[in-house]
Order: structure tokens, then sequence, then C-alpha cells
């Protein structure tokens, strides 16, 4: 086994590093396996030199995570309620749908628009179930303002060949009416200093969304 090793290495036509004196004649070929005289390896690399790899491990190491900078929230225990919970404030789109459902269960259906910013608006549907569908669909009317609470769910519908939709709603668990703005009056005969301090509040909503209105015009009129 170790003259087939000294055989593969002397040999020019297998080995890349090594540099060989001439083919040796057949008798000294038998010292050549006895012995390494005739084989000469390459000088070693000084200590000044730098052998480098082609895999470049020293340009594949993973760089070092810097220290986070804000500190790591508050762990908080488990809570069934939480996993999935949503919780909007939005104008009733389109009229509560009532429906009897074969198994005697009811379900109500409608929309809400969930306003974000003067331009733009989310549109979100919601479920009634039971004794709430029959509740929504006789006191919910188009143009209400309602806070609801639930779960957000989703429906798949096949609407074609190997082609899906997915849709999402929210399953209303509780919803509640939102107090409608009273127009705001700057005088009062109950009121002793002549300003109706309970309109103050109502004022002040009123200000907070026509504000938006009026910085997006500024701006449009600047650009």
């Amino acid at each position: 086994i170790i003259a087939m090793a000294l055989l593969a290495v002397a040999s020019p036509l297998k080995t890349l590093n090594p540099t060989l004196s001439p083919s040796p004649s057949p008798s000294r070929r038998r010292g050549l396996l006895l012995g390494s005289s005739h084989l000469r390896l390459p000088p070693l690399l000084s200590r000044s030199g730098r052998l480098r790899c082609s895999a470049g491990y020293g340009d594949a190491a993973a760089p070092q995570q810097a220290a986070p900078t804000t500190q790591r929230p508050d762990e908080i225990p488990w809570s069934r309620e939480l996993c999935n919970s949503v919780r909007l404030i939005g104008t009733v789109g389109t009229d509560i749908e009532l429906r009897q459902l074969p198994s005697g269960a009811s379900v109500a259906r409608g929309r809400i628009a969930v306003w974000k910013s003067a331009t733009e608006t989310t549109w979100v549907t919601l479920a009634f179930w039971d004794d709430l569908a029959v509740m929504a669909s006789e006191h919910v009317k188009q143009g209400d303002r309602i806070f609801v609470s639930g779960r957000l769910v989703s429906d798949t519908v096949e609407e074609g060949p190997e082609k899906r939709q997915v849709y999402y709603k929210v399953v209303v668990q509780q919803f509640n009416f939102i107090e409608s703005f009273q127009p705001v009056r700057l005088y009062s005969e109950s009121s002793q200093d002549g300003m109706d301090l309970t309109r103050v509040e109502s004022m002040e909503i009123m200000l907070v969304m026509i504000l938006p209105l009026v910085q997006l015009r500024i701006k449009r009129e600047i650009t």
C-alpha cells in the first residue's frame, strides 16, 4: 500500500504541487520506492507569507449582531382573548342583513368604513350571530357610528378551477353606538358667562377632525 501511494505521488500526470526530477530508470525507481531522495517538495512558506484559501472562510464569517438600543418589551400572561382580538370604530356603510340558517341560527352581515386619514378609508365586513345578529338588524342603520370588538376570521371561496379567494371579516362579540356630535353653541341661557361649557368637548373633537383636511389642502397648494 505504501509503494502504491508513493507511485501516485511520483507520477508526473497526477501530481500538481510537487516538483519531480526526470523519470528514473527501473533500477532507480526501486530506490525511489524505498526512499524519498528523488522527490523534491516546494519550499515552505515564510513566516511572513499568507496562505489563502479559495473558500474564503474569513469573508464568510457571520457579522456580529449589534447590541439592542431599546428595552425589551415586558412579557404578559397568555390569554385566549388576546390571541385573536379586534377592536374598531367606524361608520356603517350598509344596512344590516339578517338571515335564518337551516340549523336555526341567526346571522347578520354588514360593513363599516374605518376612517384612517382624510383621503383613505378601510372597509371591514362584519358578521353577527344569534341574539347579537337580531339586535344589530333592529338597531344598526346605515350611517351609524359604532364600536365593535370581536375576532378576525377568513372565508375561502372557490371562484374557478384552481382559483381560490380568501375574504376576511370580523365576527362581532360586542358592539356599542358612538355618541353623535352635537352642534357647537357658543351661547346658552343656562351659562352665566355666555359660553356653553358642555359643548366645549364636542367643539374640540370637530376641530381634530377638520384639522387634517386643512393640512392636506395647504400641502396641495404649496406643491
